[in-house]
């Protein structure tokens, strides 16, 4: 039996890149395909599928306000 996955989120310039290094560092396995700033591709491909559904992007995600519910 394995464990539970740990998923570090937060908002741009939070310290989440600082904290899933040190976890890292202390043996926690935090992914194997990462981008130069150590996030995740998968979560990454994740988001942008989400924001195209939305018409929005990371930095205007005003649109999320007029989603329809079956997508929520």
């Amino acid at each position: 039996m394995g464990y539970p996955p740990i998923i570090v989120t937060g908002m741009h310039r939070a310290g989440t890149t600082l904290l899933a290094r040190i976890l890292e560092e202390m043996g926690v396995f935090m992914g194997n395909k990462k981008d130069q700033n150590n996030e995740s591709v998968f979560f990454q491909r994740l988001n942008e599928w989400i924001f195209t559904q939305a018409n929005a992007t990371w930095d205007n995600p005003y649109n999320f306000r007029f989603i329809n519910e079956g997508f929520v």
